[in-house]
């Protein structure tokens, strides 16, 4: 393809007629290519400005991870379904008004790109699609991910997280009221005193300006709310703890671009960056410091009632960063330069996350109908038993024969797997690459049960009106 456009396009521009010259024609050209992709390619003519027609190569993506793109496919369904049907009460009166104030609902598309994971809501694209209907939310899955797709599938219940925070109408502002209701109400008490929230330095310094800790954490959480939301509400109320060990797994593959972009080198980095606009005001990064992150998200565990699980993946956390002294701040440089760097102390946002976590989880909302997020999807200690089998089963240790009564999800078999590719490893004796090829020959046997199944509890819902699962 490549050989083709070269011998079309020129090797100077003509005098007075623009057109691309060909290093610009060819350099476009490779960044569409991939070679993974290569043996489905199509060909794309584009109409340059003298009516010439130049090829480019087009890759088809979804023709080359049919079997992966559905995989997710079927998970991020799985969420969906849980979140809006199942478990939303025997009347569905609560199912019904959601999706009336969803754009897009359950409309989703998967597809394999160079950057990922990540999710384009669907308010974010047109209003409607080329047939009339919404846009649908499009989910961004990263080539590097191909071959170990069933182990990082819990990361997409954050995704999918995202695009329901866009999506139903009202959830964002009334959830940054609600996060920052919950700080203030902490911080403070109504006749003065000091609340729960003891932080410990009374203001953070930017520059020569003294800011108040208490103002700076509202900012800061305000800015990450998003991105919060999605890893407690979305991965530890859809997936568990497997999504915290995931997510501590891949951090730094997850990471290194971003890293590697601003100079960052820490292996578990504690630092990240902040813009300002054009009156000053900070904006910080969406996404905490995967060290913090994962120190914070935790809380969703402990509100759970996973707090020894809590403990482990806290210890996990400190383990990966490779340093013998844990770090006690979390900074953030400017993204240019210009601008002072701040460092706000771990113990002060942890204290500010613990508040937090439970405020976004745990409180009624109106756009819920009434509802708090941890009453439409929650994780279960009886739904970690039935993990904990399936975990057994795709290691080989049990047979079909012991599949857990009840309901099975596609979110269960993807948690079984976080927790299979360790056990395969720790008691099989097993590689890394060997894990992962086990896991993915073992796991359509229990996605076909779990998708049978979450198509059947469906059914049955939708034409009773009655809870399932």
């Amino acid at each position: 393809a490549l050989t083709a456009i070269q011998h079309r396009c020129p090797a100077r521009e003509p005098a007075g007629r623009p057109r691309p010259l060909r290093e610009a024609v060819l350099e476009a050209a490779s960044l569409r290519l991939d070679p993974v992709a290569a043996p489905a390619v199509d060909v794309l003519a584009v109409v340059v400005a003298d009516g010439a027609r130049l090829a480019l190569a087009e890759i088809d993506r979804d023709r080359c991870f049919v079997k992966e793109r559905a995989s997710i496919d079927e998970f991020i369904n799985a969420c969906f379904e849980l979140l809006v049907r199942t478990e939303c009460g025997e009347d569905g009166d609560t199912c019904r008004k959601l999706l009336a104030t969803m754009n897009a609902g359950g409309l989703f598309k998967c597809h394999f790109e160079a950057d990922g994971p990540s999710t384009l809501p669907a308010q974010f694209l047109q209003a409607k699609g080329p047939s009339g209907d919404a846009a649908a939310h499009a989910i961004n899955i990263p080539f590097d991910m191909e071959k170990m797709i069933e182990y990082v599938k819990v990361i997409f219940a954050h995704e999918f997280m995202h695009d329901m925070f866009s999506d139903i109408k009202g959830l964002e502002k009334e959830l940054e009221k609600v996060g920052d209701k919950a700080l203030l109400a902490a911080f403070k008490k109504k006749d003065g005193e000091k609340g729960k929230l003891v932080l410990s330095t009374k203001s953070i310094m930017i520059g020569d300006q003294k800011v108040p800790t208490i103002k700076l954490l509202r900012g800061i959480f305000s800015d990450t709310l998003n991105e919060m939301n999605a890893d407690v509400s979305g991965g530890i109320l859809l997936t568990g703890p497997a999504f915290l060990e995931c997510m501590i797994v891949t951090f730094k593959a997850l990471y290194g671009p971003i890293l590697d972009r601003y100079g960052i080198e820490n292996k578990f980095p504690n630092d990240t960056i902040y813009a300002t606009d054009e009156e000053g005001n900070i904006e910080v990064e969406a996404h905490f410091q995967p060290y913090i992150r994962s120190k914070m998200v935790r809380y969703g565990l402990v509100y759970q009632g996973f707090k020894k699980e809590a403990r482990y993946y806290s210890k996990l956390t400190d383990q990966a960063t490779e340093l013998k002294v844990m770090p006690q701040v979390a900074v953030w440089r400017h993204n240019e330069g210009l601008y002072p760097t701040f460092e706000v102390p771990c113990v002060d946002l942890e204290a500010a996350s613990e508040i937090y976590v439970k405020a976004i989880m745990e409180t009624k909302l109106k756009s819920l109908n009434g509802r708090s997020m941890k009453q439409l999807i929650n994780w279960t200690r009886g739904r970690q038993k039935k993990v904990d089998v399936l975990v057994k089963i795709l290691c080989g240790e049990l047979t079909m024969d012991d599949l857990p009564e009840g309901s099975i999800y596609e979110t269960y078999v993807a948690a079984a797997t976080v927790f299979a590719y360790r056990r395969l490893m720790q008691k099989h004796n097993m590689t890394g690459p060997m894990a992962l090829e086990h896991i993915r020959n073992e796991v359509p046997k229990l996605r076909a049960i779990a998708v049978k199944g979450q198509r059947a509890e469906i059914e049955a819902f939708c034409c009773q009106g009655k809870k399932t699962g």
